[in-house]
């Protein structure tokens, strides 16, 4: 299967003085999804290198002592922080109650068609590096990826040019479905459950944070709507000492990492329709 990847970067956070989901600016109605039945995930974007965040809507890192530049952070690989995610929010998200299905993983690394789609940026690389940023962003192992030339929480579209439109058009044809949904997980990064800081060093126990933009878009490649959303832990946990979160934990901390985004995101859907309905 010859598959190319192509990445654009994404840019980190403004602070947000509030816990809440973020409404967009585009319109919705619950009669918008009468026709979507089936939903494929096929673009999951995170930073290439999971690091600590006091905070997730940040984009900054933490405080001095967990500068990206000191030896002592152990970075999460991103790649395998989007592969375990998204197959994780895929299966959560079916358990969700919603009105659609959401076609599998597996199903849509068979089709052919689809794996062998390839969306081309300007810069041709193994990644596009974030120019105020210095960050690279991936998706899971397979999947084409790009994101949104905003900061979260943006109210923009995910995409805005033709190209991306078209590519993700072919995706919508080439899988069947009705729409698709495109995550951007800008503020995916490990996060403190309790902590103590000794000396400037963090030792307890670690989960992951998440500050996300999700666009879902009809066989048009118009969006029907966007939700963007945060949270600051998960039902992970991992032991971390001085400032290191145990590597044998990653795994586990990245996959509680994507079911608890398709819990976030359906209950912010549900608002969504019940604040359409009123």
């Amino acid at each position: 299967m010859n598959v190319k990847f192509n990445y654009l970067s994404i840019f980190f956070l403004p602070l947000l003085f509030i816990f809440l989901s973020c409404a967009t600016a585009l319109p919705f109605e619950e009669d918008d999804l009468d026709d979507v039945k089936k939903v494929a995930v096929i673009i999951y974007t995170v930073p290439a290198q999971i690091i600590f965040l006091t905070d997730a809507r940040k984009n900054r890192v933490g405080v001095e002592a967990f500068s990206s530049k000191s030896k002592k952070i152990a970075e999460g690989n991103g790649k395998r922080a989007a592969t375990l995610a998204h197959k994780a929010f895929i299966e959560e998200l079916n358990k969700q109650g919603l009105k659609f299905e959401v076609i599998s993983l597996a199903e849509m690394a068979a089709n052919k068609t689809f794996m062998s789609l390839d969306h081309r940026h300007s810069v041709e690389s193994d990644g596009q590096r974030n120019k105020n940023f210095g960050r690279l962003c991936v998706g899971p192992e397979g999947f084409n990826s790009f994101g949104p030339e905003y900061d979260w929480p943006s109210e923009s579209e995910f995409f805005d040019n033709e190209e991306e439109r078209n590519y993700i058009k072919a995706s919508i044809a080439a899988l069947k479905v009705d729409a698709a949904l495109l995550i951007n997980d800008y503020g995916y990064s490990f996060s403190c459950r309790s902590c103590t800081d000794i000396h400037g060093e963090m030792t307890g126990a670690a989960s992951t944070g998440s500050a996300f933009l999700a666009t879902m878009v009809d066989k048009d490649g118009d969006a029907i709507f966007s939700i963007t959303d945060w949270f600051d832990k998960t039902d992970g946990k991992a032991a971390m000492v001085s400032n290191i979160v145990n590597p044998l934990s990653h795994d586990a901390l990245f996959r509680a990492h994507g079911v608890k985004m398709a819990q976030v995101w359906a209950a912010a859907l549900n608002k969504k329709i019940e604040k359409a309905n009123n």
